[in-house]
């Protein structure tokens, strides 16, 4: 509805962080010749221009991390299973670990709340064999995932390890200092605005299809352990 009512403004182009996986709405808005530029999430199989992380290359990367410290039992803690950024990032973590000759079936989760953080996070902790390490698919997750560790008196990282996707300037101030993949947030912003300006002038656009390396920033939320097997 709210786009619907944008376009009656003889809006010249939009720029949209998609929050579903609807797409029609996106589409129909195109079909009227109003230029559409999505960044952050997008529709692999729509032809509009996006811009975005390489989500599955970040969920590699930090996943890999973690393994060359030692981890075999890695949880991850996903958000919108639907959503293409959390279907790449849960492809990289499964990649990372089949390559490592773990198994990885360890995935929970549904949403990019900190609620699920939290209950999946609790949940967790009743296994009898618990991760080593916990990879959260988004910051909102990790603090979710963060409260319910401090709950039950587990200590980061000496107890488990954690990594998060996304960055935030405020993981530098926790008690301890979150690992995370930082997106470049700036980057996808000035494309965004560069591809919106040249559609809205009718300019050829080379490639209308970007994905932006993804930065391990690792701070003290992971300790080096024996590297073992996964248990079964």
């Amino acid at each position: 509805m709210e786009l619907l009512q944008l376009t009656a403004r003889n809006i010249e182009g939009l720029i949209i962080v998609p929050c579903g996986d609807q797409w029609k709405h996106i589409k129909e808005i195109q079909d009227q010749g109003i230029p559409v530029v999505c960044i952050d999430r997008y529709f692999e199989d729509l032809d509009i221009p996006y811009i975005s992380t390489d989500n599955y290359q970040g969920a590699y990367k930090a996943t890999r991390h973690l393994i060359e410290n030692g981890h075999s039992r890695i949880t991850c803690i996903q958000g919108v299973q639907t959503s293409t950024p959390n279907r790449l990032r849960v492809k990289g973590f499964i990649d990372a670990m089949k390559e490592a000759g773990f198994e990885s079936e360890n995935i929970a989760g549904d949403d990019f709340t900190f609620q699920n953080g939290y209950l999946e996070t609790k949940l967790l902790l009743q296994q009898k064999l618990r991760p080593t390490a916990i990879f959260t698919l988004s910051n909102t997750i990790a603090m979710g995932c963060m409260k319910a560790l401090k709950e039950e008196q587990i200590n980061v990282p000496n107890d488990i390890s954690l990594i998060t996707f996304d960055d935030h300037p405020y993981l530098d101030y926790l008690s301890t200092p979150l690992s995370s993949i930082a997106q470049p947030v700036s980057d996808i912003s000035k494309i965004a605005v560069k591809f919106l300006l040249s559609k809205i002038q009718n300019k050829e656009i080379t490639t209308s299809q970007v994905l932006l390396k993804p930065v391990l920033i690792s701070r003290s939320s992971i300790s080096s352990i024996v590297n073992t097997k996964l248990q079964k």
